[in-house]
């Protein structure tokens, strides 16, 4: 019943949640993944709102209300009416048109691949797993497995308990799978597991001879006009399928556009009409614990109004609305494993309930309306700058640069009029600044502060935990932090280096805007910015906040140093998504891995407030530092100097 993968979990568990050792992992670091460019656009059109038959005012409603929504941390919003975008929003330093980190989301695209294959004759929904598999299945398999279908799989409701946690414990995927316990009869319980997703894949790469990217890239991919995407594999090399996707909100509008269109684009049917049905229809009632959606294939399925949804957690949505023509596409970082956040009741009801939109194109935008949509759009990417400039020249003040008691100035309407044309047609990314570090960043320059008792600090390092799992990229331990100044494009920057004992991690931080660099950890590229502020706390000590976004993933890394009055240094790491989320994802897999046969006693005496304790540990370490006299320094150059 495949115990020995059980019992490894358990141990890969504690040795990720005991701060005093290093994580080892039992796989190898995940490894190809390339550095992606950001700012290409797709073939899709951009209107204006309006002539999709939504005002201007309404998507600026939208924006604030989900920018203001506490409970939310969004990234990008792309928002699609009648086959075109008309709003492409970007949220702090990350950017709507950089390849995403989709996480579950690419599950309702394996059921896509599923369905090709369903309509070219070579697999029916009703397909036994053991012949489909019948070369690595044993007589007990088979007796055990033969009621399990293709159906089973697309559901969630193959009664198999082998999962993702798992799954970073051992080299063969497949075999874990068919070897595991089983908590139910096949098609008798719903139980979300991303093995089922995996299975799938595995499915479409036996029977097509190729790869699944290879397979949807010559089917679904290339007649959609999406390039640039990656995979991630598991140790057998084929694709993780649940998981592991990074993909353009763009491209991911797209696919929802073909579920609109009934799975025909561009008068070519790609989805069979029958599977695509069965796919985006109620199969399977689901707890309450999950939101307010069913399941069909690797879709969730809302009622009233009707709407697909391909849901990732984190909140890395597409939603799709028939009723109302409309597809959103969502990055975020909110607390969420599933469609539980607000971000969903408030986009249902603003852009997928019918009456609530105009059936038909609105007159032009008032220049009023067009100023706050535009602003508004500014504001969500940090451009405060342009923003304020923006503002500036709607009251009637001119630039800075133009200000004369003898220039005329143009009228409101003159001065806005050409806002609506644009179309949104650049991505909304940070501009140049020409800031200076503030007087207080001067007790932490030239300086380099290590941990006080000497030694690494083991389960501490710059990667976010979430990523570390993920990725199989664990720190071998935080020994140091360095800081320096450059000025690059007349703009005074912090230099931060940060020490690991496996790596040196080299960046540059901004204050008004974050700036990006490259980041790799075992040898895997990572886009990073960052942005630094020098605040002081409740009791007037000088803090240095470092806050690390990945733009593409929903994770940050924030790094806090407080210098105290005795010349001590408190050094403090947090992470979004944090230990709240995490907390319930890994009750979730003690759960599930309590229902394993032997293990199972032994895991429900383990205390769940401790657990929670130790998780809450490893995300927001808290360390003791102390100021090194001969330490390692970053200079201007990025290079490093020996004090």
């Amino acid at each position: 019943m495949n115990l020995s993968a059980v019992n490894r979990s358990v141990q890969l568990l504690s040795r990720l949640f005991d701060p005093s050792r290093t994580t080892e992992p039992f796989l190898p670091p995940v490894t190809g993944k390339p550095l992606f460019e950001s700012g290409i656009r797709g073939t899709l059109p951009r209107i204006t709102p309006e002539e999709a038959g939504v005002p201007s005012e309404h998507l600026t409603a939208l924006l604030l209300a989900l920018r203001e929504n506490p409970h939310l941390r969004m990234h990008t919003l792309t928002v699609l009416r009648h086959g075109s975008i008309l709003c492409e929003a970007s949220f702090g330093a990350h950017d709507v048109t950089l390849p995403r980190y989709t996480f579950s989301t690419c599950k309702s695209i394996v059921s896509l691949a599923v369905g090709i294959l369903c309509g070219m004759g070579v697999l029916s929904t009703d397909d036994k797993i053991v012949d489909l598999f019948s070369d690595r299945i044993g007589p007990v398999q088979r007796l055990r497995l033969s009621s399990l279908t293709v159906e089973h799989l697309l559901t969630m409701r193959s009664g198999i308990l082998f999962n993702e946690l798992e799954s970073q414990t051992d080299e063969d995927w497949v075999r874990c799978f068919l070897n595991s316990a089983q908590n139910a009869e096949p098609g008798t319980r719903f139980a979300y597991n991303s093995l089922n997703t995996y299975m799938l894949a595995a499915i479409v790469v036996r029977l097509s001879g190729t790869s699944l990217s290879d397979f949807l890239t010559k089917h679904l991919f290339t007649p959609l006009g999406i390039k640039d995407f990656f995979w991630e594999t598991c140790p057998q090399g084929i694709e993780r399928g649940g998981w592991g996707l990074y993909m353009r909100a763009e491209d991911l509008a797209k696919i929802g556009l073909l579920l609109l269109a009934d799975g025909v684009w561009e008068g070519k049917r790609l989805i069979p009409h029958d599977y695509l049905a069965r796919a985006v229809s109620p199969i399977v009632k689901t707890p309450d614990t999950t939101g307010r959606y069913d399941y069909g294939y690797q879709i969730w399925v809302g009622h009233k109004p009707r709407a697909y949804l391909f849901n990732g957690m984190f909140g890395q949505n597409v939603l799709i609305f028939p009723e109302t023509d409309v597809v959103v596409v969502s990055g975020a970082a909110n607390d969420e494993l599933f469609q539980i956040s607000p971000f969903y009741d408030t986009v249902t009801e603003m852009l997928g309930t019918a009456g609530v939109l105009s059936d038909t194109p609105l007159p032009c935008a008032s220049a009023e309306a067009a100023y706050h949509l535009k602003r508004t759009l500014l504001l969500c990417a940090d451009r405060t700058e342009e923003a304020e400039a923006l503002a500036r020249t709607a009251q009637g003040d001119p630039p800075a640069e133009a200000a004369s008691p003898h220039r005329k100035r143009p009228g409101l309407l003159a001065r806005l009029a050409g806002l609506l044309s644009q179309k949104n047609e650049a991505p909304l990314l940070p501009a140049a600044s020409t800031a200076t570090l503030p007087e207080r960043a001067a007790r932490f320059l030239k300086k380099t502060f290590v941990p006080a008792d000497g030694s690494a600090c083991s389960s501490v390092g710059l990667l976010p935990v979430i990523l570390q799992v993920t990725q199989s990229s664990y720190t071998q331990g935080f020994c140091g932090i360095s800081f320096d100044t450059t000025v690059d494009n007349g703009s005074e920057r912090l230099l931060v280096t940060y020490r690991e004992e496996n790596d040196t991690h080299i960046f540059q931080a901004g204050t008004n805007t974050a700036v990006r660099t490259v980041l790799h950890f075992h040898g895997t590229p990572f886009l990073a910015a960052a942005r630094v502020s020098f605040p002081t706390d409740e009791d007037g000590n000088d803090v240095c906040r470092l806050q690390i976004d990945f733009p593409e993933t929903p994770c940050t890394r924030i790094i806090k140093l407080f210098l105290l009055p005795d010349g001590s240094c408190r050094f403090r790491q947090e992470e979004t998504p944090g230990a709240p989320l995490l907390e319930r994802a890994v009750m979730q897999q003690k759960s599930s891995l309590s229902e394993q046969p032997v293990i199972g006693a032994a895991l429900e005496k383990i205390d769940n407030d401790y657990l929670a304790y130790r998780i809450r540990r490893t995300l927001s370490p808290k360390l003791n530092l102390t100021e090194k006299a001969n330490g390692i320094h970053s200079t201007s150059d990025g290079k490093e100097k020996t004090l």
